[in-house]
């Protein structure tokens, strides 16, 4: 036996706005999982050597990490885990008000991710 239930219009509308909230919370935990590198002067070298370790000790798929050349280490995105080869070859961690959220996101690929950074 099948039974139908009606939804009313109202009930429709409460379904729709409940559904776009769950899109929008999963597109922003989505966006948070990211990975941006930068580096200064001619250190592409060791950018692509964090990269490299973020893809194996990490396990953070390749498509979710870039690289990109600055002039200044300073925070652009507020929901990637941002880290910056400085000009002395230092590696900074680029703190924002997300990064706990970041690596939330980040730790699906790897456990350890939120206790080591």
């Amino acid at each position: 036996m099948v039974k139908i239930i009606r939804v009313s219009e109202k009930e429709g509308t409460h379904m729709k706005q409940l559904f776009n909230l769950l899109l929008v919370f999963v597109s922003f935990n989505l966006q948070a999982g990211r990975v941006k590198i930068y580096y200064q002067h001619s250190h592409f070298d060791k950018a692509q050597l964090i990269k490299a370790i973020f893809e194996t000790k990490y396990q953070i798929p390749p498509s979710l990490i870039s690289i990109e050349q600055t002039q200044k280490c300073q925070i652009r995105n507020n929901y990637f885990l941002e880290v910056c080869v400085n000009k002395d070859t230092s590696l900074e961690i680029l703190e924002n008000k997300n990064t706990e959220l970041i690596k939330s996101s980040l730790s699906v690929f790897y456990k350890g991710l939120k206790n080591e950074l």
